[in-house]
């Protein structure tokens, strides 16, 4: 009977090694077909790049190069246009916010004013945590109490049964 179920464990066993192991070519299958990606030309990747970074005008967050829009085919074909004659990726974006404001990059701009918009957060976010770290530092400095010695042995007597507590 031993013999019986050490077989059907070495059986089992080597079932779940194989399945084990089909599981890891599938999982390496997967990865390496993801992490091939056909390289495009560097033109249509610097459209493509360019395009994924300025909002449809009539859209709500969405890119140009996800939208099907008037507005945005419109955008694009300016993008590809200008790219064609050979302007900067700047001097697009530059166009772009001459054209529709500032809100049409989704990425905008950290200089200036605009870059408070971003930093103050994380200023104010960096004093919070400053602040509860002395909040805290204080707290452990203060240290415990100091407690007299006919409270501390009232203590000592009651937890080992001599008294009674008081209502």
């Amino acid at each position: 009977m031993t013999a019986l179920v050490l077989a059907r464990y070495r059986r089992s066993a080597r079932v779940q090694r194989a399945a084990w192991i089909i599981l890891l070519v599938v999982v390496a299958a997967a990865l390496v077909a993801g992490w091939h990606r056909p390289a495009g030309s560097p033109r249509s990747q610097r459209i493509a790049a360019i395009e994924s970074s300025v909002k449809c005008p009539s859209c709500e967050d969405l890119s140009v190069a996800q939208s099907t829009a008037p507005t945005a085919i419109a955008v694009r074909a300016a993008i590809v246009a200008r790219v064609d004659r050979g302007q900067s990726t700047a001097r697009i974006e530059d166009y772009l916010v001459s054209r529709y404001g500032t809100g049409i990059l989704l990425a905008p701009s950290t200089s200036g004013s605009t870059g408070l918009v971003w930093e103050l957060p994380l200023v104010a976010a960096a004093a919070g945590i400053g602040a509860l770290g002395v909040v805290f530092w204080r707290r452990r400095r203060i240290g415990a109490v100091a407690v007299a010695a006919e409270d501390d042995d009232l203590v000592r007597r009651a937890l080992a049964g001599e008294v009674e507590p008081s209502p």
